[in-house]
């Protein structure tokens, strides 16, 4: 194991375990193990967090997103609009839906879905959905979109599964779209310890389906349409609960670690990062940097005891599964950040030595 490894939470478990072990038991005594109360407070907590009216809790990010597709009732073959530069989930959805992902570029200052190109899209009629991405814990810009959206009654769907405490202008995800999806993967701020995810939209209509979705399409005894089995373990609905109530002190420790990496890093001529908008709340699920040699720099880091990741390597367009969705668009800009980001460690239990450990690596590197 590195010496500073990219993730520790088995750290983060050591600092709750006084809270989650009892927590556990009391599920298991309870005997209840599926949509219980856990469940349901999960799904009252996040529609509070997110200000929306409806949560529905399910077992992974990637059904959030496509029970979410499911609920527009969109035509088989609908185009939906996403970025190339996302995880592969945002677009594996999409196909798995029966429609077709068109991916946008990304604009070289955030790394977030270009927003002249979506609405060049939006305006030629060649999109009839939208996903927008949240990427690294940074809010794509929504407000434009939208009115054009709304005129052409075209759908969007929030993609908040890496955004859960982010807010722009004062307001979290999922104030102007169709539908926000949030994921409780075991990397995000605020994780389970398996595998989780949740819808929320202020559409009852919408939330029933999700709701249909998720078991089988159960209305009581009969099942009125094909559904999954997408209900999230009680014993995860608990952990959640209790880690949300450090989403606010995490997500500050979050801001100081990147704050640091900034102050101390920013003169490195080698080095760029992305710039946080204004009005964005950022909650550091990702530090990303662009760096030159980063093969090099990898290397020297992984022997420095320093775990680092990419996010994300491969461009989605680039992927074998959707080599059947070729475009003409120009990709340009994600395809050449791509080979040049790194995901520095950045989670709320890294020490302070660690964290100097880290950049003055990097520094010795550079020199």
């Amino acid at each position: 194991m590195s010496q500073i490894p990219f993730l520790r939470l088995d750290r983060q478990f050591e600092n709750i375990r006084h809270q989650i072990m009892p927590a556990i038991e009391n599920v298991l005594k309870s005997g209840r193990v599926l949509q219980g109360v856990q469940t349901k407070q999960v799904e009252e907590k996040i529609a509070k967090v997110f200000d929306l009216k409806h949560c529905v809790a399910l077992n992974s990010g990637t059904d959030a997103l496509s029970f979410s597709i499911a609920a527009l009732g969109l035509k088989p073959k609908s185009r939906i609009a996403v970025p190339s530069m996302t995880f592969i989930a945002s677009a594996s959805a999409i196909v798995q839906n029966n429609c077709i992902p068109v991916f946008v570029d990304v604009n070289p200052t955030t790394m977030l879905m270009d927003q002249s190109k979506l609405i060049n899209l939006i305006n030629s009629n060649k999109v009839d959905a939208v996903i927008a991405v949240h990427l690294y814990g940074q809010m794509q810009p929504l407000r434009q979109i939208v009115n054009i959206t709304k005129k052409k009654k075209i759908p969007v769907i929030e993609d908040a599964a890496q955004a859960l405490g982010s807010k722009r202008n004062g307001n979290p995800p999922g104030q102007l779209s169709d539908i926000t999806c949030l994921s409780f993967d075991p990397t995000k701020v605020i994780g389970a310890y398996g595998s989780g995810g949740a819808v929320m939209t202020n559409s009852l209509k919408f939330a029933e389906k999700v709701k249909l979705l998720r078991y089988h399409g159960n209305k009581g005894a009969e099942s009125i349409l094909t559904g999954y089995n997408s209900q999230i373990a009680e014993l995860q609905a608990a952990i959640i609960n209790i880690k949300l109530k450090f989403l606010k002190s995490w997500q500050e420790r979050r801001n100081r670690i990147a704050e640091i990496y900034l102050n101390e890093l920013n003169s490195q001529n080698n080095l760029s990062f992305f710039k946080i908008l204004e009005g964005n709340i950022h909650n550091n699920h990702k530090f990303v940097i662009l760096c030159d040699e980063r093969n090099k720099l990898l290397s020297f880091l992984d022997k420095q005891g320093i775990g680092t990741k990419i996010h994300y390597a491969i461009p989605l367009h680039n992927h074998k599964q959707f080599r059947n969705y070729s475009q003409k668009n120009d990709f340009e800009k994600v395809e050449h950040l791509s080979k040049h980001i790194i995901s520095l460690p950045i989670y709320p239990e890294l020490k302070e030595i660690e964290i100097k450990k880290v950049i003055n690596s990097i520094k010795i590197f550079y020199k």
